[in-house]
């Protein structure tokens, strides 16, 4: 059974791609760790806690938030109730709020562990077994790496959700989760580990429509409910901001890459600095004197979509149905 750590700036793509992973039969999910990114560190801690108190996964992982969370959460006025949210762009709604009567439970330890020291402890319990999907920025990766040079040896694999590499006749745009934490983006390229990038553009065809709601359709269930309405959140906000009618779901791209990279071709990046136009620049002599060989990097260009959006849908079906406590009207 593959086993991941799994880290995660929540928001709503991210709240589904953990909700599929942690019913995935297939897959153990180590641990979970939150980061800042599309949402505030502190937000980001308090969904990934109530998220996974909210699904009840039948392993529960060990959970991890970024340093910077734990000094707030251990400050602040416990008495807020937050709900879950996407604010990758500033006029995304909160996705609940459009929804009267389905709030997730809040959930907020009031010492959580440091995320740096969970990712370190889960590869270190299972060398060479467990993989690291990152679908955040990689500050909390950095900082393990930092801590524990000899953890990028002892991991199986880490995917990325981000990054690209110039092509002919291509424009590069700034992809969020790299140069959110520059700094961090630089460590994790530099590490010799094998990598494997999964930029937005490579999963611009793996979308769903308000078709494939349906799915969720008849679910007297909790799960299911959740599922269905955070998709059509996710649905209302780019329809809003971009006028479309599909979403594009680069993070389950990303963990698929990992869980099945059968259905994926990749391309050799020549350099790390091919990787991304706007993450900081790393030479070849910088990489010979860190580690004295050039790490393992790809880059995802193509996607088997109808496989794998047969596999995300028969997902979904199959957590779906499981009940829950039900929420108060």
């Amino acid at each position: 059974m593959r086993k991941i750590a799994l880290d995660a700036d929540p928001g709503v793509a991210d709240a589904l791609a953990l909700a599929f992973a942690l019913f995935d039969p297939d897959v153990e999910i180590v641990a979970v760790t939150s980061v800042g990114g599309s949402v505030d560190s502190r937000t980001s801690a308090r969904n990934l806690q109530s998220l996974v108190a909210f699904l009840d996964p039948p392993r529960l992982p060990r959970i991890g938030v970024e340093n910077a969370a734990r000094v707030e959460l251990e400050r602040a006025n416990r008495a807020v109730s937050p709900t879950l949210q996407d604010a990758s762009c500033e006029f995304a709604p909160t996705v609940f709020n459009d929804f009267d009567g389905f709030t997730l439970p809040v959930v907020e330890r009031f010492s959580p562990r440091s995320a740096a020291t969970i990712i370190r402890d889960a590869v270190r319990a299972h060398p060479r077994e467990t993989s690291i999907l990152a679908l955040g920025p990689l500050t909390n990766v950095a900082r393990a790496f930092r801590r524990d040079p000899e953890l990028p040896f002892l991991l199986n694999r880490l995917v990325v959700a981000g990054g690209g590499v110039p092509f002919h006749n291509r424009v590069d745009a700034t992809e969020f989760n790299l140069v959110y934490d520059r700094q961090a983006a630089r460590v994790v390229f530099q590490a010799p580990c094998a990598k494997t990038f999964v930029p937005a553009d490579a999963a611009a065809d793996l979308v769903f429509s308000f078709d494939d709601l349906r799915t969720f359709e008849s679910r007297d269930d909790d799960v299911g409910e959740f599922l269905r309405r955070s998709l059509l959140g996710i649905f209302l906000a780019r329809r809003r901001t971009l006028g479309s009618e599909v979403v594009c779901l680069q993070e389950f791209a990303a963990y698929f890459a990992l869980v099945a990279p059968n259905l994926f071709s990749t391309v050799e990046a020549d350099s790390v600095d091919a990787i991304y136009a706007g993450a900081p620049p790393i030479s070849h002599a910088d990489q010979r004197r860190a580690f004295g060989r050039r790490p393992d990097v790809e880059i995802v260009r193509q996607i088997d979509v109808d496989a794998v959006r047969q596999k995300i849908v028969d997902g979904f079906r199959r957590i779906a149905p499981r009940p829950q406590t039900r929420f108060p009207s």
